[in-house]
């Protein structure tokens, strides 16, 4: 059985400890589970301020192409993400 409190808004919450604290790969990973747990029961509302924290993390973490990718998504930009995991300087 899932945790759902570690899925959901508590779980990007934790994600952001995660990424203070420098552990950025662990905090995006539990972020974006928490994201896509959210989406899977219908939730909509807290959203954008999950997604802000996981582009936070991608920020923190270096990835800024990563993080120009989750805007874009958030924001329903038009732009290539495709190759989001080859970030560039």
């Amino acid at each position: 059985m899932v945790c759902l409190g570690r899925l959901l808004p508590a779980g990007c919450a934790a994600g952001r400890v995660l990424s203070a604290r420098g552990e950025h790969s662990r905090a995006i990973e539990m972020m974006q589970e928490a994201l896509d747990a959210y989406r899977a029961i219908g939730q909509r509302i807290a959203l954008p301020i999950m997604m802000a924290a996981l582009a936070e993390s991608h920020t923190a973490a270096g990835e800024r192409r990563s993080t120009r990718c989750r805007v874009a998504v958030s924001c329903d930009l038009d732009i290539d993400c495709r190759s989001a995991a080859t970030d560039e300087a």
